[in-house]
């Protein structure tokens, strides 16, 4: 089975983007405690997309690429986190 990488970029930076503003504004209105709330609810709001998009497909017989949800999903939660634990090592951040 050959594996494409094709929009696992695409979730890496979603994640990332989702990673750098969530807490932005989490910061405005004073929310810090939410944070790593705001981090649990990303992981499960991508494991419904990712489920959604596999009842979406066109082709019914189609086998679904789980390896591919798989990758992205961790893709996904890596620019998320790996955001989050930037801030709270290197800027030093209190959440």
């Amino acid at each position: 089975m050959k594996y494409k990488l094709t929009h696992t970029l695409d979730h890496l930076l979603v994640g990332t983007l989702l990673g750098i503003i969530i807490p932005i504004f989490l910061y405005i209105w004073n929310l810090q405690s939410l944070i790593w709330f705001s981090a649990i609810c990303f992981s499960m709001l991508l494991l419904a997309w990712e489920n959604s998009q596999r009842l979406r497909r066109k082709d019914e017989n189609a086998k679904w690429n789980w390896l591919g949800s798989l990758v992205d999903l961790l893709v996904a939660n890596l620019g998320y986190y790996g955001v989050l634990i930037f801030d709270c090592v290197v800027l030093k951040l209190k959440f």
